[in-house]
């Protein structure tokens, strides 16, 4: 995704979301999931605020939704970071290219419930 795409993408207001994020350790299995705070969201990504030391590049796995819907463990990869106060600010991309044509628009369409439940 280029940044133009990024910067005309409908963006949402993802402070109602609940958001997990899972790391990979030193042994290469997940690791128990870290509450992080969405702040903006996207179809092709989610803005994050947290005090994990992620790096640029790397891969996670992601669960969020709300009440009504929820998209769990789908990959992410970490493509901006920003210092803010004793937190980073963090631009998630999502990553679907793993995923079977069906799961990916599975994910797809409940990303886009998710993204219609913020609007209302």
């Amino acid at each position: 995704m280029s940044v133009t795409e990024r910067h005309f993408s409908q963006r949402y207001d993802a402070a109602p979301l609940k958001l997990e994020l899972y790391q990979r350790s030193w042994l290469g299995q997940w690791q128990a999931p870290h509450h992080a705070m969405a702040l903006e969201i996207t179809l092709g990504g989610v803005s994050i605020l947290s005090p994990l030391k992620l790096r640029i590049g790397q891969h996670l796995l992601i669960s969020l939704g709300n009440r009504h819907h929820s998209l769990q463990q789908v990959t992410a990869e970490v493509i901006q970071k920003s210092p803010q106060g004793r937190d980073f600010l963090y631009g998630l991309k999502f990553d679907f290219s793993r995923q079977s044509d069906n799961s990916r628009q599975s994910a797809e369409t409940l990303l886009k419930l998710i993204l219609n439940n913020l609007t209302h």
